[in-house]
């Protein structure tokens, strides 16, 4: 159980940085379809800092804050900046998307926040509420949010036959899809802005998944890991998650690739 523990920073770092076209898409919708030129650009939940240190990369004048709430991720950030020499333009910081009280009111010009918002168990109003206060007038906020996610499907049917027992992921990854976040945003004194709500393909490549094949099982199980380990039935579960696999579909290479759906949220304050 400790040996697969200390694997999970490692294992979600290969997992996020299947991602990469997401963040060049925010980017690209920043600069290309919303002409944006930011001087400050704040974002929420960046994991291995993403996708602070793409935009970076397209805005080179921009003062760039990544942000999370947990060590691990943060030093992943860290480590990010630094392979991507950006260490005198992005600075990582430790915030809670729902207490951004260390940033001033109205003092940025770009939010971004990728797969974070449908996380907070109690919705996202708080952390919007947030976002509101910390734009300028005029100011930007582009995040993702999962529409369809089918891993979750194969995480949750390979753990249902293991445990004998529905589970519960840690959050839902859809609570908000559909559009149902508007009200909301709207609740926060922003409005809706080009782009916003538009659905976008995402194919999710967990590699080889033929004979157990351990980086797949990890990937595609990432959410239950922990389960599995404390329960003592990773490899029982191995033999079912190939098995359900295969009834998604793998290709000529024996790679299991999940076509999912994220939807692009755009609003201004």
């Amino acid at each position: 159980m400790n040996s697969l523990m200390q694997e999970l920073p490692s294992i979600y770092k290969i997992a996020a940085m299947q991602i990469t076209p997401m963040w060049k898409h925010m980017a690209e919708h920043a600069s290309v379809k919303l002409n944006l030129a930011p001087t400050t650009i704040l974002d929420l939940a960046c994991g291995p800092g993403e996708p602070a240190c793409t935009l970076a990369k397209t805005f080179p004048n921009a003062s760039v804050t990544a942000s999370d709430f947990t060590d691990g991720m943060l030093a992943q950030a860290q480590e990010r900046v630094a392979e991507n020499g950006l260490g005198d333009q992005v600075t990582v910081a430790k915030l809670d998307f729902n207490d951004l009280s260390s940033i001033a009111s109205e003092s940025i010009d770009l939010v971004t926040c990728s797969l974070g918002l449908h996380i907070p168990v109690d919705g996202p109003s708080q952390a919007l509420s947030e976002i509101s206060r910390v734009l300028k007038p005029g100011g930007t906020c582009i995040a993702t949010i999962w529409e369809e996610v089918n891993m979750c499907d194969l995480c949750m049917k390979t753990m249902e036959e293991v445990t004998g027992e529905p589970f519960q992921m840690p959050f839902d990854p859809v609570a908000w899809a559909g559009g149902r976040m508007d009200p909301l945003i709207a609740d926060a004194g922003l409005t809706l802005a080009s782009g916003h709500n538009s659905l976008v393909p995402f194919d999710f490549n967990l590699g080889v998944a033929r004979g157990g094949e351990d980086l797949s099982f990890k990937l595609g199980m990432i959410m239950a890991l922990p389960k599995l380990a404390q329960m003592g039935k990773v490899e029982e579960a191995k033999a079912t998650y190939e098995k359900h696999a295969k009834a998604f579909g793998l290709n000529e290479k024996g790679e299991l690739v999940i076509a999912q759906d994220y939807r692009l949220l755009v609003f201004k304050k």
